[in-house]
């Protein structure tokens, strides 16, 4: 709320009316239920201008009272695991060209350095009474290893958008989310 940031993506200014009609939507949809927002974003992307992470930090902050204002539970997703590379044409082209595929990953210390500017900047929401959702173990096989891939087809759509079987791996979280609800 009250805070957009400068890019030639996004809305721009455009970003605070419509924030603005989000929250108005919000309130008017806990008179019939809504008790729970969810929180998702490119994190690592509004934090990336540390001149601006102050401002951020702040505005989110509103953002959470001003839900929990109008009655409704906040919870934040860190960013899913993202790829230096789009998978789904790295895997075409190592098939193409006779190359494994095998490097075609990252590790969990790998995510946790690509998270880690927005880590303790969402965590610290718990205070506000905020839950965070932290995907790591629903991307992560055994061996610390994310993959774009499983033995079902593509996570991902590119290198940080999950295609809807990817979308699947969130589905135990917001399970529990939603059947706390009831």
């Amino acid at each position: 709320m009250g805070w957009f940031k400068p890019s030639k993506h996004g809305l721009g200014g455009n970003a605070l009316p419509f924030n603005a009609a989000v929250l108005d939507y919000i309130k008017s949809a806990t008179a019939t239920g809504l008790s729970q927002v969810i929180l998702a974003a490119h994190w690592e992307w509004y934090l990336e201008d540390r001149t601006q992470n102050e401002q951020f930090q702040t505005a989110l902050r509103l953002t959470v009272r001003a839900i929990q204002a109008a009655g409704c539970h906040a919870y934040i997703l860190i960013d899913v695991p993202q790829f230096p590379f789009n998978p789904p044409r790295a895997y075409v082209m190592n098939a193409l060209l006779g190359k494994p595929t095998s490097p075609l990953v990252i590790d969990t210390a790998q995510y946790m350095a690509d998270t880690a500017l927005q880590r303790p900047i969402l965590s610290a929401l718990i205070g506000y009474g905020v839950t965070v959702i932290d995907p790591t173990e629903f991307f992560t096989d055994a061996s610390g290893i994310i993959s774009p891939i499983d033995n079902v087809g593509a996570l991902y759509f590119d290198k940080d958008h999950l295609t809807c079987h990817g979308s699947q791996r969130l589905k135990a979280s917001f399970n529990s989310i939603l059947q706390s609800e009831n």
